[in-house]
């Protein structure tokens, strides 16, 4: 059996995720293949060129370095067409239908009497749709074999668009929770230095990490944390941003005017820095307010061993935040939630802060790369004797005419 893994671009958390699935699956007695349209995607372009050696089986690439954002859609999806059609794949495990990976992997899978399954984290209320793209998403849904999907907090979003629990599989957002652990660990007992300047050592900042873009909501974090130090006068958290975008500047504007000496911002560091700022932090802030499919720093947060506080529109809130357990969830429009929020965690004893922390890295467990391996053997078992036709006349000529509708350009 061959199963080709189709991605726009394998960067930042991918490749740990595609080692762990094709080792799975290698050692299961499969042949794989690993297709990525780019090796350059201008949205992560501060993340440090990854090592596809790595990947035990063939690694395609079809555009090379051309940017993710220049390619024409129509163009991007002929290409995929035809490397499958020069491999002709059992299965296709995919990324989303809004781009033409996935819509194109679905086409090829129908014409070609294969098994598709897609990867996908978006919900219902992550991005307002017209109806008539809940109506396309669920005739193209009909025609695919098995849906991946973060946790149980997307199940009634892809029910909606009318794929059957029985078809719904978890993990697409996992982490290298081993990975993080153990770097926590090394820096903690000071066999590894911090090699950023600037980082405080003994967890006296709240954390906040990612694009300094709108639906971040850093704004608010911001505005959160003004009100906060005017009700804590001593003993208070320092703020610290890392991240870079296209807010960036005035976020910084917005703290200058307030002259406050404990907001410090960072521009990105590499992935193999980040466990520096989690483990000296004292908890993970991430405040957005729409769009946040799943949040991956929570994850590596709680990996590391740090509390959080996370808005409870991100993806993984409803997953991973435990109400006074190991953080808070808050209304990311409600800065006064927030502040509260910031103001119960500097109230806790150091204790209770390694308590929380403790229980971030017990909680986490589960999202691991193990996780994701054995749910896609899980799907394919179950999906071989699946129907693999059309399930309308009506599904070919979207599949023919659809390409996505997200703009890599944006």
């Amino acid at each position: 059996m061959l199963l080709a893994i189709l991605h726009l671009n394998f960067s930042i958390n991918w490749l740990s995720r595609i080692k762990a699935i094709t080792d799975k699956l290698i050692s299961e007695g499969k042949k794989v293949i690993v297709i990525e349209v780019s090796r350059n995607d201008n949205t992560y372009s501060f993340a440090s060129p990854i090592n596809r050696e790595d990947i035990n089986c063939k690694w395609i690439t079809l555009f090379g370095d051309i940017p993710l954002q220049s390619i024409n859609p129509y163009k991007m999806s002929r290409e995929i067409y035809t490397v499958l059609e020069k491999f002709i794949p059992d299965v296709v495990i995919s990324s989303a239908i809004a781009f033409p990976t996935g819509s194109t992997s679905v086409r090829w899978c129908r014409n070609r009497r294969k098994i598709s399954i897609i990867m996908d984290d978006s919900r219902v209320a992550d991005v307002p749709r017209p109806f008539y793209v809940n109506l396309i998403k669920r005739h193209i849904y009909s025609n695919i074999n098995a849906m991946f999907v973060p946790a149980e907090s997307h199940l009634e979003s892809y029910k909606f668009w009318g794929i059957k629990e029985e078809k719904i599989f978890y993990g697409t957002n996992v982490t290298d929770i081993a990975k993080f652990e153990e770097a926590s660990r090394r820096i903690r007992m000071g066999i590894d230095k911090p090699n950023i300047k600037g980082i405080p050592t003994n967890g006296s900042y709240f954390l906040g990490i990612g694009r300094q873009i709108r639906k971040k909501n850093w704004k608010s974090l911001i505005e959160a944390y003004i009100l906060y130090r005017k009700i804590v006068k001593e003993n208070y958290l320092d703020l610290l941003l890392v991240g870079e975008g296209n807010e960036s500047d005035e976020l910084m504007r917005i703290a200058n005017n307030h002259k406050l000496d404990g907001i410090h911002f960072h521009k990105f560091c590499s992935p193999e820095s980040v466990s520096y700022y989690y483990t000296s932090a004292a908890a993970l802030i991430l405040p957005s307010f729409y769009g946040e499919t799943w949040g991956n720093v929570v994850t590596e947060a709680m990996a590391s061993s740090l509390p959080v506080i996370v808005s409870n529109n991100c993806g993984c809130a409803s997953s991973l935040v435990k109400e006074n357990i190991n953080g808070w969830q808050f209304n990311p429009t409600d800065v006064e939630d927030l502040a509260k929020k910031l103001i119960n965690f500097t109230d806790l004893s150091p204790a209770a802060r390694i308590e929380m922390g403790r229980m971030s890295n017990i909680i986490c467990k589960k999202w691991s790369l193990e996780y994701l391996a054995e749910n896609i053997s899980l799907a394919v078992k179950k999906c071989m004797s699946d129907n693999r036709n059309y399930r309308h006349p009506i599904d070919y000529f979207i599949l023919f005419i659809w390409r996505g509708r997200f703009n890599l350009a944006e």
